[in-house]
């Protein structure tokens, strides 16, 4: 600074690592002369690593002249003793954010605008390693989530709405899916403020050298750019400022992206799937510093109003995000040709397989049943299965192979073997199909005996089922095929020694599908579901885990009074198992931080041994689905596991 006639040192901000202040001096000729001054706070004996990456992050930023960040001056980091100064140029007059105050419309634009510039210098990762120095986020682990929750409602747990509570229950349960998906996100990456709220930005004033300065880059790391403009929508902005003017500070960020950004579409969703960091934010925030002989004045009291600010404006995000679900999803649902109804060929030549796929469920009688017709390549030597179970009676299974299909053929679409007589007609292609099926089955009076094929008694099957659309049908865009939500009539009837089934009227929801050109479904981990809620909503989700590669999934989500959209994310997150069947089964759906879990009922299994030699378990089960709001459902699930037990 030259020569000084005076000094004095004005308090910036005290956060659980480090104090910032800001040393003034007085030249002779009264020149106003300053600096910021970050160092450790006196007595921290926490981890190394945060401010670790706050001296990196000024060290290496210097390199790329970053415009919305303090040039750094000097600096000084000794790990083993936990002392770290850093000294940056201040510019002119600053104001630092207030967490409570939060951002308005043009302190939001603002902020967004530097967010911009900064993600513009630094992303993209090359082969030269430029940006190598910044570290891969790491995920908050399921326990410690938990952990930090459990402190959270103790705290202040008079002081929590029951509706927040809701939010944040699920959040927390889902939280390890939610950060897995984060982790697999394809959106754009770069550098990840990680903490990009009001209370670490400085926004100038007249004679400033920029309108705003990010600071406290303790929590950088590589992810997906749009989680702090996610973090800065939840936690930043009052819940009236952010619906009133949240779209414009997206829509200030997409600009300030220029060529790099994505459609302002895409950006809106890669926003929406990080609408959770917030709530992990306030219920992890860092915990305050208490021993420092610097702390300010009632600085613990402020804290926990910062907490619950934090907290309340996080769940009313996640609440507004899920009053809007086609805001959240952003994409359209693919119509089905009805062409495609009928039998496909195998152009592959990789020995596809190609099968068609009908349930029910009806409740009143405590019984739901599935049929699968599957054909190998040239659809010769197929194969019909298919279960009838309940909670009152025994475990019906169809399993009939070598099926001759070479002639199969539509409308009317018919395939017969010594033992058994299938037949789906396609009445009114899209709309309504009818399913015949009679045969030889088994009775198992245990589920768990039909992998093993102990103990069955030979029974004879008839189901005469009519399938009517009641929803939308889709098609997958991860897969050939589709799927048909359905009302379905008709009747079922199973006879044999000391056993007489029906013929039970049947009238519930139901599913079919039908899939071509797919490779062996047995040499992978899968999970299926179709539900139908009692307020008309109809869900199918399908999580697929190739061994080697990236997982996927998609829920196809369509709501009683709004057109059908399809949502990016659905993970099977917890299975619980009783003697090798499933009984219960969570899921988790992203992005919207949702839940539901499934209640088995009726126990399906099916066993198949591959070429290998190697027996798949497929556990199929019919059952209760309840989302996390309360509202409840029927149908079927799947989960597909390489070894006869879970």
């Amino acid at each position: 600074m030259g020569r000084v006639s005076r000094i004095w040192i004005e308090p910036i901000r005290e956060s659980p690592y480090d104090l910032t202040v800001r040393v003034n001096a007085l030249t002779p000729t009264d020149d106003h002369r300053s600096v910021y001054v970050k160092l450790c706070q006196p007595d921290y004996d926490g981890p190394i690593e945060p401010l670790r990456r706050q001296h990196v992050f000024y060290t290496r930023a210097r390199e790329f002249q970053l415009t919305t960040v303090s040039a750094l001056v000097g600096a000084m980091f000794v790990p083993a003793h936990r002392l770290i100064w850093l000294i940056l140029s201040a510019e002119g007059p600053m104001e630092l954010g207030d967490d409570l105050r939060g951002v308005g419309d043009w302190q939001g634009r603002l902020a967004a605008s530097a967010l911009a510039k900064m993600h513009l210098t630094l992303s993209g990762r090359g082969d030269g390693g430029e940006h190598d120095w910044i570290p891969a986020s790491t995920p908050i682990p399921a326990d410690e989530v938990g952990d930090r929750y459990v402190e959270f409602v103790e705290r202040f747990g008079e002081r929590l709405s029951v509706t927040h509570l809701s939010v944040a229950n699920r959040v927390v349960a889902s939280a390890e899916a939610l950060q897995d998906v984060a982790a697999r996100s394809t959106s754009p990456q770069g550098l990840v403020h990680g903490d990009f709220r009001p209370a670490n930005l400085m926004f100038g004033g007249p004679g400033s050298a920029r309108p705003v300065t990010l600071t406290q880059w303790h929590q950088m790391s590589w992810g997906p750019m749009a989680t702090d403009v996610a973090m800065l929508l939840s936690c930043g902005m009052t819940p009236e400022e952010r619906r009133e003017h949240g779209d414009a500070v997206i829509a200030v960020y997409h600009e300030g992206l220029g060529d790099r950004a994505p459609s302002m579409e895409a950006m809106r969703r890669e926003v929406s799937e990080q609408a959770y960091v917030g709530l992990l934010a306030a219920l992890c925030r860092p915990r305050r510093f208490t021993g420092s002989a610097t702390a300010a004045p009632h600085a613990a009291e402020r804290s926990d109003e910062h907490a619950l600010a934090m907290f309340s404006r996080a769940c009313e995000y996640l609440i507004d995000m899920e009053k809007a679900p086609s805001r959240r999803a952003r994409v359209a649902v693919a119509r089905v040709d009805p062409d495609d109804e009928f039998p496909h060929g195998d152009p592959s030549g990789l020995d596809a397989n190609e099968t068609w796929y009908h349930d029910v469920v009806d409740m009143s009688h405590g019984v739901g049943a599935y049929l699968r017709l599957g054909s190998g390549s040239g659809r010769s030597g197929g194969t019909l299965s298919g279960v009838i179970c309940g909670p009152s009676i025994p475990t019906i299974t169809l399993l009939h192979r070598g099926i001759d299909m070479a002639d199969l053929s539509g409308p009317d679409m018919t395939v017969t073997s010594e033992n058994v007589r299938y037949t789906a007609r396609v009445l009114t292609a899209l709309s309504h199909t009818g399913l015949s099926v009679t045969g030889t089955g088994q009775a198992f009076a245990d589920p768990r005996d039909v992998v093993v094929q102990s103990g069955e008694v030979p029974v004879t099957v008839s189901l005469d089922l009519n399938f009517y659309t009641s929803g939308v049908a889709h098609r997958s865009d991860m897969i050939e095929a589709y799927e048909v939500p359905c009302a379905v009539t008709g009747t079922i009837e199973v006879t044999g020694p000391d056993l007489h089934i029906g013929p039970l009227a049947i009238n519930g929801p139901g599913q079919r599908s039908h899939s071509w050109n797919i490779a062996d479904w047995w040499s992978t981990t899968w999970f299926w579901f179709a539900v139908h809620f009692e307020d008309g909503t109809y869900l199918h989700g399908l999580d697929v885990r190739p061994h080697g590669l990236t997982p996927g999934s998609r829920l196809h989500y369509q709501p009683a009074d709004a057109p059908p959209v399809q949502l990016e994310r659905c993970r099977v997150i917890d299975v619980v198992s009783d003697e090798g069947l499933i009984t219960a089964s969570t899921i988790a759906i992203e992005p919207g931080s949702a839940t539901i879990g499934f209640t088995t009922v009726g126990h399906g299994p099916l066993g198949q041994r591959t070429r290998s030699g190697r027996v798949v378990v497929v556990q199929r089960a019919w059952g209760t689905f309840t989302r996390n709001d309360g509202l409840t459902g029927l149908g079927w699930m799947d989960w597909s596991c390489p070894s006869p037990t879970v």
